[in-house]
């Protein structure tokens, strides 16, 4: 994770201050091998006190926007948690804004997330380290950025989204300590592996019974 700290002691006025409200904008992008988030820390101004970006957690195979727009947000919650256990001082209320609709609704539903929920292992870490209290937006993708008639927080985001796009990178092959990743016919699955091996075994059926209906032979003759 890089960062570039802006106006600091803006910052640590803001993060010191518990009657503050500090706004993250984040933006996920990716491309044919690369990807990775973009985050921005702003005051309830809208003036920018930190810019960041980061790469992806995930096997190309696994590349998604929803998955670097998640990590893009723990990034930046990470990046507020350290700097107030370095100051020693209680994490403001948060405001989150982002393009993802369904991360947005997952933030803001966290009772819905379980073992089936589409990248849950990122969604529980954001319910882990998510200030007590918080606010999650869903901002408009990028509308109008050619023009001055956007919102501030339409301007945070489309920054964010300007910063991932120059930022991408190949994705880092690890996964949580407490999880298994298996190869599975030279594919490194890293997580979801009862859905990704329950895919091959449909794949797997579906060939057997294609070639059930060419040659006309039954199940029993096939191996």
């Amino acid at each position: 994770m890089q960062h570039n700290i802006i106006q600091e002691n803006e910052l640590i006025h803001i993060l010191k201050n518990k009657h503050e409200k500090i706004l993250i904008a984040s933006d996920g992008s990716v491309k044919k091998t690369t990807s990775g988030g973009a985050w921005i820390i702003a005051n309830n101004k809208g003036e920018i006190l930190v810019t960041g970006y980061n790469p992806d957690t995930a096997h190309t195979s696994f590349r998604k926007s929803y998955r670097s727009e998640a990590q893009a947000i723990i990034a930046a919650l990470l990046f507020i948690h350290h700097m107030c256990k370095f100051i020693q001082s209680q994490v403001p209320p948060t405001i989150i804004y982002c393009d993802n609709k369904g991360v947005i609704h997952k933030i803001n539903h966290p009772i819905e997330i379980t073992p089936r929920t589409k990248e849950q292992d990122l969604l529980q870490y954001i319910k882990k380290i998510i200030p007590t209290k918080y606010e999650a937006h869903h901002v408009k993708v990028h509308r109008n950025k050619e023009t001055f008639n956007i919102s501030v927080t339409e301007h945070l985001n489309c920054i964010a989204n300007y910063i991932t796009g120059h930022q991408t990178t190949v994705p880092k092959k690890i996964h949580p300590p407490d999880q298994v990743a298996i190869y599975y016919k030279y594919q490194y699955i890293p997580y979801n592996l009862d859905r990704i091996l329950r895919k091959h075994h449909h794949e797997l059926d579906a060939e057997k019974s294609c070639v059930q209906n060419i040659i006309g032979q039954n199940k029993h003759t096939i191996i």
